[in-house]
């Protein structure tokens, strides 16, 4: 069962997730490397915990498909609407029917001096109205909204039956503050501190895989498109929208979020990078639609 640890703060998300797929029913590994992050019209990160495939697709394929169409302004009402048919068509034990979406991001504020503020939003049917984790799953998908506030730091998780305990929590949201304070322009050491988090429970669960993806998003970053980091000592985390691959052994191949805005999706993204110290190349292959048109 997957993991998920996101951060806000006034003005930076951060998402980190595990990327291991595996057997409901035997518990073996069927991958390390499943894509489970979608970037919704530049302002959110979406990512899953629960069924790696639903209606036939992969699950980020199947977010950017119910979306795609429709306006960003009922995105939220349409994943919540769709995703509870979806999963009662899986053939498992209801018992085992969890899944849940994490959207972590920015919400456009009417009124007031800031144009946006981070928000995030749990759908789920293993947690309650108010967030609260359930003794087992419901048919019913809720929704949580999760602010801010008046905090410095806010950590979120998503994790199958068991989940992050207020203590871990508290702790890490802790340990953010401080990075935060001691190394003002380098906001990604706080990828760290949650990757380390996730890396610690894949020692203890074999269902959470040591191979992360992590999402860097600032509040400046708003609007400026998808940044993927094949070298993430190049790029400016102060100011651009990263996703960064951290594999335990390295590979050739990253596999880049799916990415959807309405009438336009980008899902399968492949970066192939062959760098030696001569001559750096890099390959992507994407999976790109557009309203209209026939997959490239």
């Amino acid at each position: 069962m997957t993991m998920v640890l996101t951060a806000m703060t006034d003005n930076h998300i951060f998402v980190v997730s595990d990327r291991r797929m595996t057997d409901g029913r035997t518990h073996r590994t069927l991958s390390s490397t499943e894509n489970k992050a979608v970037v919704l019209d530049n302002q959110m990160i979406l990512t899953y915990t629960g069924f790696c495939n639903l209606e036939d697709l992969p699950t980020d394929a199947w977010v950017a498909e119910v979306l795609v169409n429709e306006p960003v302004e009922n995105w939220i009402r349409i994943l919540l609407n769709r995703v509870g048919p979806a999963v009662r068509k899986i053939k498992v034990d209801p018992r085992k029917r969890r899944h849940a979406f994490l959207l972590t991001g920015y919400a456009k504020m009417p009124k007031g001096r800031h144009a946006y503020r981070p928000v995030g939003f749990l759908i789920s049917n293993f947690h309650g109205p108010d967030g609260s984790i359930l003794s087992q799953p419901e048919p019913k998908f809720w929704l949580s909204l999760l602010r801010l506030g008046n905090w410095k730091v806010r950590v979120d998780s998503i994790r199958g039956e068991v989940d992050l305990s207020n203590h871990r929590r508290v702790v890490l949201e802790k340990a953010i503050r401080r990075q935060l304070r001691a190394t003002p322009d380098r906001p990604q050491r706080v990828l760290d501190i949650l990757g380390e988090e996730v890396r610690n429970v894949a020692r203890k669960d074999a269902s959470v895989g040591p191979d992360l993806m992590a999402v860097s998003f600032p509040l400046t970053a708003i609007g400026s498109g998808l940044h993927m980091a094949i070298d993430p000592t190049a790029v400016d985390w102060r100011t651009e929208l990263i996703t960064f691959y951290a594999d335990i052994n390295s590979t050739p191949v990253s596999y880049g979020p799916t990415y959807v805005r309405p009438g336009m999706q980008m899902i399968g993204m492949v970066v192939s990078h062959s760098i030696d110290s001569s001559q750096p190349s890099h390959r992507i292959f994407a999976n790109f639609r557009q309203k209209g048109t026939s997959p490239n």
